[in-house]
């Protein structure tokens, strides 16, 4: 390929993803439509590929387009660093932190937090992902997981950060049975495949 790819070019790309139509791509580069227009077909013939398909959702990228969008956004994410290292006078925390966690602790514990604790670093990149199984820290699964647990690994170090409560929910009908009989009663929870959940440990106490 001959043609140079230039940080308008990257600018161009990634407004036209975030905004999926040219008049909000227009609007994100603060020009009129017919120069978006004009500047993607430029594009796409010094390029010899097309970077986008025309449909009734918009302007969808090709996966072309979403590598350049990709590689836009880390240089957005450098340039803000930047500019608040150079504001702030000091080293700022930037880059991408990914990070694990139950949908229970994310809606309860980190989103809370992350309120107040992300625009402290305007420069860091968050990447959440849910899920129960336990990440391999090691295998570099994820750089952080957040776990509920009483029993941490014997190679990892648990810390504190809060409880977290249970409750029994059902009809007044069932209360009877579950003081009697609690295994009469038809039950709704997590299964076997989480075995160190509390609610599967009580069940099987109890």
């Amino acid at each position: 390929m001959q043609y140079e790819i230039t940080h308008a070019d990257l600018s161009l790309v990634l407004a036209l993803v975030r905004g999926r139509t040219l008049a909000r791509a227009a609007d994100l580069l603060q020009v009129d439509v017919s120069t978006v227009f004009r500047s993607i077909r430029r594009l796409e013939a010094a390029l010899g590929a097309a970077l986008f398909e025309k449909n009734r959702r918009g302007y969808i990228p090709t996966d072309t387009a979403q590598a350049m969008a990709e590689q836009a956004e880390r240089a957005e994410q450098a340039l803000a660093a930047a500019r608040i290292a150079l504001q702030q006078g000091e080293q700022v925390v930037s880059g991408t932190v990914r990070l694990t966690c139950t949908d229970a602790v994310l809606h309860s514990l980190l989103l809370p937090a992350l309120a107040d604790f992300m625009p402290q670093y305007p420069a860091l990149t968050l990447e959440l992902a849910t899920s129960n199984a336990f990440a391999n820290l090691s295998r570099r699964d994820a750089d952080i997981a957040l776990r509920l647990t009483n029993t941490p690994p014997e190679h990892l170090i648990g810390r504190c950060l809060g409880s977290a409560d249970y409750f029994v929910c059902g009809r007044p009908e069932y209360l009877e049975a579950l003081t009697q009989n609690p295994a009469s009663i038809p039950w709704i929870s997590p299964d076997d495949s989480m075995p160190d959940h509390t609610s599967v440990i009580w069940r099987k106490q109890t």
